[in-house]
């Protein structure tokens, strides 16, 4: 009985970090998103190269990526929260998928 207690608070306090971390992973993304629009305009007015737009495009990819697994381990964390209630256990469902992150769109 005990550790269903401790689990819950684990939970809980897991929901509550994970809470902070999806704020300050959507606020990342918003200032990538913001740096990107700033590096087209100066692209366009020609102050800078088609890299500094292409850098600012990945780190904007990168932190809508983090802003993405911020929620998704906050989504995590209710559904164990759930189960440590007493819900219906989860199923697993099997190892993630592998990223093709990295790996070439196009053969030439």
């Amino acid at each position: 009985m005990l550790a269903a207690f401790g689990q819950v608070a684990d939970d809980l306090q897991a929901l509550a970090t994970d809470a902070e971390r999806v704020v300050a992973e959507k606020d990342a993304a918003q200032t990538s998103a913001d740096a990107l629009d700033l590096a087209r305009q100066s692209f366009a007015a020609g102050n800078s190269g088609v890299l500094d737009v292409i850098d600012a495009e990945r780190r904007y990819a990168e932190a809508k990526l983090g802003a993405s697994r911020a929620q998704e381990a906050r989504l995590q964390h209710t559904v164990q929260l759930y189960v440590a209630l007493g819900g219906v256990e989860v199923p697993d469902i099997g190892p993630e998928p592998e990223s093709d992150a990295g790996k070439p769109c196009c053969s030439y």
